[in-house]
């Protein structure tokens, strides 16, 4: 189940199939959105369960974005009102993360997961219009790697925001305007990665591995 502070909103949202949001207050979870069910419904077994994957929201809009394990990503642009279904030039595949430019939050990046669908290539998209077109940014990653979660690294006057990848062999930066993934990660084990976080406060990259413990290096 995922779970994120959408600081634009204030609360905490997780999600099921649907999204809810903690209701300070009221000290309880609550529906948020329009919609009941973001999936196409699952198929029964433990291909595709029906079930939000990712969620993702911008810093100071009321954008936030949604994505399923049977393939659907979902946005809204005006804090849950209505939402729009943008994955129709995708595959239809697990949604696995979702990544907001800190800076636009029509600039958009998603990776799908291949595991379950017998398919070998690597899955990671990027648009600019918030989801009427995608392209491939796979670039020279390694075929059929597999990327478990997006964190961009906090822009700042001195330094565009950089895109990371946290794959199961290891970590990639994207340097902005580049098409060249670079390996990251002098003394980390070539092991899965599962989850990164970027604290700007303290300029450190944190990486959770399965298995392996948590490392962190100055950024």
């Amino acid at each position: 189940m995922p779970i994120i502070y959408s600081p634009a909103h204030r609360t905490f949202l997780c999600a099921t199939q649907s999204l809810y949001c903690w209701h300070e207050k009221q000290q309880r979870w609550r529906p948020w959105g329009n919609r009941a069910d973001f999936s196409n419904g699952g198929d029964g077994y433990n291909f595709r369960y029906g079930t939000v994957n990712a969620i993702a929201a911008a810093t100071d809009t009321l954008s936030v974005y949604v994505g399923t394990d049977d393939g659907n990503i979902w946005a809204t642009h005006d804090s849950g009102k209505t939402f729009t279904a943008i994955n129709a030039n995708l595959p239809a595949l697990w949604v696995n993360t979702i990544a907001l430019h800190p800076a636009d939050p029509k600039h958009v990046c998603a990776a799908l997961s291949s595991y379950r669908s017998g398919k070998s290539d690597t899955y990671i998209y990027r648009t600019h219009d918030s989801g009427q077109t995608w392209q491939s940014i796979a670039y020279n990653l390694p075929k059929g790697t597999e990327i478990n979660q997006l964190q961009w690294l906090h822009q700042t006057p001195q330094s565009p925001a950089q895109l990371v990848a946290a794959t199961n062999s290891g970590i990639y930066l994207l340097p902005p305007d580049t098409q060249t993934w670079l390996p990251l990660g002098q003394g980390l084990p070539a092991v899965p990665i599962m989850q990164l976080h970027h604290n700007a406060t303290q300029q450190r990259l944190i990486a959770a591995t399965y298995g392996r413990g948590i490392y962190w290096a100055t950024w």
